[in-house]
């Protein structure tokens, strides 16, 4: 493609060279560089590519993106931009040629739930006759093929590379978990959203490689609402007006109280063969219909409600949801597993206590003979998380055993204590066993018959 069709899309000047040179590739990162490529300089929390444009010229790069005053060495075209993220995304919806026009693209955005709720619309659409791309924080689906995720919402170059991969291999749907981060870093910017969906906010993702405070996370929730056309929107949830603060889109609004669209009502436990499920009532143009959840809680039908509503967007009638959600399966989300045992282990990614009383309390409403529990929280990461999560535990659960959990560079022993000050004030009753794979073997041998054990925390992560 030529320099001056790449760049069309973005306010740019040429420092130095010619616009109508030809690139053959994008990158951002200077070890990926092939020869011919355009090299865009992200600035970041820990390194500046404008720091590399030497060792990605010398891999072949043909001309450099910048947004600061850097040397100018020779053959080489410089471009300047204000902000070289924003500007790669745009370059990159034009040089594979705008995926995102020839799919209809569902992103989901929030705290919790995006992941689980992006299975259940996968899961709904094709039971409607569609292919469905996935991408989200646990892996990347087209077709058969399933690839280990590594953000939660790729780069923009990446995204806009799996874009075309779903549309050349027949995908008309994709489904997308937009994170706070994503957006932010422009990652998502040139995308067309024909439908966005808000699921909750709470506290988290603070800190110096994240968000500098609850204001900052926000607006850069806020920033999707403005990029898609349709909105379902969680509006029982308290942090929803802020977050849509100065939208574009229509609202249709779902929840389980008043004046939503999508409406869920009459939630009852139920167990079908070992799993934990909810079924419940939707009420949506007037009628209601009876659905069921593979998954246990209040959160998992509000989840529900967002695919159905989702799937209904599209075209698929409610009354041919109404089982469809009882098989979906979400690795590590209160994933069961099948040990063969007279009671039920449940392995889950909560990791902060909002999802973990969520959780704790939807567990203890299936009256199991005993809830234990098992988990730690991770180091270098604010010590209130770790007070709290000990009180929803030591409330919740019948025993709680504390071990280890990405320690990084802290001592597993000291975030333990750190963990066992939040039990001792909720007075509950605790064991520590520091090496995981030793604890889960001690929650496993003490477990009884109708105990519902879970481990928390790593979800699907296999590794420490």
């Amino acid at each position: 493609m030529k320099l001056s069709q790449l760049t069309a899309p973005i306010a740019c000047r040429i420092l130095r060279g010619e616009p109508e040179i030809e690139i053959a590739d994008l990158a951002y990162d200077s070890r990926r560089v092939t020869p011919g490529a355009l090299f865009c300089c992200l600035p970041g929390t820990a390194v500046d590519g404008h720091d590399y444009i030497a060792a990605a010229v010398e891999k072949g790069a043909v001309a450099v993106l910048v947004s600061r005053e850097v040397p100018l060495l020779p053959g080489v075209t410089y471009i300047y931009t204000e902000d070289t993220r924003q500007a790669l995304a745009l370059m990159s919806c034009e040089y594979f040629g705008h995926p995102s026009c020839e799919l209809d693209v569902i992103g989901i955005t929030g705290t919790k739930g995006k992941t689980t709720t992006s299975y259940m619309i996968k899961k709904l659409l094709e039971r409607g006759g569609h292919k469905v791309g996935l991408i989200g924080t646990i892996q990347t689906i087209i077709g058969d093929t399933a690839e280990k995720a590594k953000n939660t919402t790729p780069e923009s170059y990446e995204l806009q590379k799996l874009f075309r991969r779903m549309a050349d291999a027949g995908c008309d749907k994709a489904v997308v978990e937009v994170s706070s981060q994503g957006l932010k870093m422009h990652r998502a910017t040139g995308t067309r959203f024909p439908l966005g969906i808000y699921t909750n906010l709470c506290h988290d993702h603070i800190g110096p490689d994240e968000h500098a405070d609850m204001a900052e996370y926000i607006a850069c929730k806020s920033l999707f609402f403005r990029m898609c056309n349709t909105a379902l929107v969680n509006t029982d949830d308290a942090g929803w007006r802020d977050v849509l603060a100065g939208h574009s889109c229509k609202i249709i609004p779902y929840g389980m109280g008043e004046n939503t669209d999508i409406t869920g009502a009459a939630l009852q436990n139920t167990v079908r063969d070992s799993r934990l499920c909810v079924d419940f009532t939707l009420t949506a143009e007037g009628k209601t219909y009876p659905m069921s959840v593979g998954f246990p809680g209040a959160f998992s039908v509000y989840n529900a409600l967002a695919a159905a509503g989702a799937a209904s967007f599209f075209g698929m009638r409610y009354e041919d949801m109404e089982t469809a959600l009882i098989d979906v399966r979400v690795p590590g989300r209160t994933q069961p597993a099948a040990t063969g045992l007279p009671f039920t282990v449940l392995i889950d990614y909560a990791h902060n206590e909002i999802s973990m009383e969520n959780l704790l309390s939807s567990l203890k409403a299936y009256h199991p003979n005993r809830l234990l529990c098992l988990f730690g929280c991770g180091g270098n990461r604010d010590p209130a998380r770790r007070y709290d999560m000990g009180e929803k535990a030591g409330r919740y659960a019948d025993l709680t055993i504390l071990t280890e959990d990405n320690p990084r560079y802290e001592d597993p022993l000291d975030i333990i204590d750190d963990i066992s000050i939040g039990l001792r004030r909720a007075e509950g009753a605790f064991e520590v066993v520091p090496d995981r794979k030793n604890a889960i073997f001690y929650m496993l041998d003490m477990a009884q018959p109708g105990d519902i054990c879970v481990l928390i925390g790593k979800g699907p992560e296999n590794y420490q």
